[in-house]
């Protein structure tokens, strides 16, 4: 007797279940660092102080009087509610709850499935798919919506008027809390169709029933402060992905293509795309028995093509693909009975493998987010200290601020002084956005910003476009002075507005920065000491990063390519001989270590690490060309 089988299978089930919650909360209870809730929240505290919604801008200066749509109103105030009673914890506790029940829903939408390994199983998938989008933002809203709508729908009480009520409710709520609302008119509109063919047909159908259920839920779309324009906002967020956008939305990291590069190095990916392989297999299986669910087919292939259009949409198709996968896969019920303990033990393996992914922190260095398991606020990324510093020396003036710094320094400051822009896209003229996001790299952008917003300071993210492109110039441009320096940002006043004890000397201050507890601060430090050219101090600080992590792969990377810049070739072919123990296909360190054993005529050496290169990128121009001169040689 094996140790999988002395459990029965209801205690497999029950462990599985207990396994899928902790990689649950390993994933949703995490430390904020999204950029954009510090204006959500800011906006909600707004609204319930002047019990009005902002039509103009007046939380930004380069957006100060244009036109506002404010389709997250309500979602705002929840937020600006919950930061009143608790901080950011309770933003994160309202996060939390509203995921919690998105998922419970998706579970619930399995019928019978969900008592099952399989509908365990599932879940970890749309789990694992939605991950990325675990983040306070108006968009959860939608997720839990579709969640709700498609459990409701699927469980057909058209009739009732109660259940007609809760829809209307739902989509009330959903309409004046993001605007991608008009999905719910489209999920009853499928059902809708359906029942049309049925009734077209004379076949039993609910036709006059979903014809009021969707009068009441289109109806519910105008119970808003915005009429028809909520549906022409709800347009203009779907161009904001896919490559009808414009470049600056085409920058934007979550809008990258689903299938792009980026996007491959995720669980989220991955696990959305078993979803779409075992949708397939239950589309073409159902369609060849017959008994395909003609608007639940609908839905799925609508929201696929939603998915296709940017990475953060995957979770629209994942939270429906679940069930429809419950529902529609025949052979996995199946063959589950037949193989139940030897797979619950995998299912049980692999998950609490992926809890401990999150629970460790190594997913989010895997995936460079500057966030833990935990509650509050990320103590690495915003510049904690900054908010002090600004009020004690009464800095008032208009800041330069890295956008994605915007909405950190309004929520703290609001509304004695405003951020030059802070990431709400539609409210800018783009023209005017892209001059001013360009303008760090281009002389002529850059006086035209200084002089029409009459800047006198600057707030840079080591971690931003902003800081890459000026940082390099500041140190040596007499218009600027470094007054204030931390672990996550660097503040630069204008020459004629500090004294000289205020000044900071970067070579005294850069070893006594405060508060570096953990790779992820060492790491963002990391580019400020590349960006200023401080290459002794980049790698002592890089050096502090192993402490934390010895193996990193991007640390010793970075590490290895700094010891070269100060020609310590010992120390950078240790660095790169360490980084392919854990990494023992990357290029760029195979053609560092071929260099120094060029460089020391041990050719036998340098040949073996280009032949490694080809082996990996047969066609990799540099190592083609190195192995040339060294025939020649």
């Amino acid at each position: 007797m094996t140790f999988a089988t002395t459990f029965s299978p209801k205690l497999w089930f029950r462990l599985t279940v207990i396994s899928l919650i902790c990689v649950i909360a390993a994933f949703l209870v995490h430390e904020i660092c999204s950029l954009d809730i510090w204006w959500q929240v800011t906006i909600g505290r707004d609204i319930l102080s002047t019990f009005s919604i902002p039509d103009q801008d007046h939380f930004s200066r380069a957006g100060f009087g244009r036109p506002y749509h404010d389709s997250h109103w309500l979602f705002q105030v929840a937020l600006g509610s919950v930061d009143y009673v608790a901080g950011m914890v309770g933003v994160q506790a309202l996060m939390v709850a509203i995921w919690s029940v998105a998922l419970a829903s998706c579970w619930k939408s399995m019928g019978k499935a969900r008592y099952s390994l399989r509908g365990v199983f599932l879940v970890f998938l749309v789990t694992m798919a939605s991950v990325e989008r675990f983040l306070p933002r108006p968009e959860i809203v939608t997720f839990v919506m579709i969640a709700l709508f498609y459990w409701r729908l699927r469980k057909g009480a058209f009739d009732l008027w109660l259940e007609r009520l809760l829809f209307f409710f739902l989509q009330v709520i959903w309409a004046n809390c993001h605007g991608l609302f008009v999905i719910g008119p489209f999920l009853v509109g499928c059902y809708w169709v359906s029942e049309l063919y049925k009734y077209i047909k004379g076949d039993k159908s609910y036709f006059s029933s979903v014809s009021v259920l969707l009068a009441l839920v289109i109806l519910a779309t105008f119970i808003t402060p915005f009429g028809l324009d909520g549906w022409k906002y709800a347009f203009l967020l779907f161009q904001e992905a896919g490559s009808g956008a414009n470049e600056i939305l085409k920058s934007v990291n979550e809008l990258s293509p689903t299938f792009g590069i980026a996007a491959r190095h995720s669980p989220a990916f991955w696990s959305f795309v078993i979803l779409m392989i075992l949708c397939a297999i239950s589309i073409v299986q159902s369609v060849f028995l017959r008994n395909l669910s003609l608007p639940r087919t609908i839905i799925i292939l609508a929201l696929f093509a939603a998915a296709l259009s940017g990475r953060r949409n995957i979770v629209l198709f994942a939270l429906v693909a679940g069930p429809f996968i419950a529902e529609q896969f025949k052979p996995l019920k199946q063959l589950a009975p037949r193989w139940h303990n030897l797979t619950a033990v995998i299912c049980v393996a692999m998950m609490w493998c992926m809890a401990w992914w999150g629970f460790s922190g190594r997913y989010y260095t895997h995936m460079q987010i500057p966030a833990r398991f935990g509650i509050g606020v990320t103590p690495s990324f915003f510049p904690h200290g900054l908010v002090g510093y600004l009020d004690t020396h009464q800095i008032t003036g208009q800041v330069f601020n890295s956008n994605v710094a915007g909405g950190f320094f309004l929520y703290h400051h609001y509304p004695d002084r405003l951020p030059l822009t802070d990431g709400r896209w539609e409210i800018y003229d783009l023209q005017e956005l892209s001059t001013i996001r360009q303008a760090p790299k281009q002389p002529n952008a850059w006086s035209w910003v200084i002089d029409k917003y009459d800047i006198q300071a600057l707030l840079l993210l080591h971690a931003s476009p902003e800081a890459d492109a000026l940082l390099p110039k500041l140190p040596t441009n007499p218009q600027w002075r470094l007054v204030y320096l931390d672990k996550a940002a660097s503040l630069w006043l204008r020459n004629d507005l500090v004294s000289e004890d205020q000044t900071l000397d970067l070579n005294k201050v850069v070893f006594t920065i405060p508060n570096v507890s953990r790779i992820d601060d060492a790491l963002i430090l990391e580019r400020f000491f590349r960006s200023i050219g401080m290459t002794n101090a980049r790698v002592e600080n890089l050096k502090r990063a192993l402490q934390f992590e010895s193996s990193h792969p991007l640390v010793l990377l970075r590490l290895g390519k700094a010891q070269l810049e100060q020609r310590d070739y010992s120390g950078a072919e240790e660095s790169f001989s360490k980084l392919l123990l854990v990494d023992p296909d990357n290029i760029e360190a195979l053609n560092e270590l071929a260099f120094l054993a060029y460089q020391r005529n041990e050719y036998s050496a340098a040949r073996k690490y280009i032949d490694r290169i080809l082996v990996v990128d047969p066609n990799n121009l540099d190592a083609l060309n190195n192995l040339k001169i060294m025939k020649v040689n």
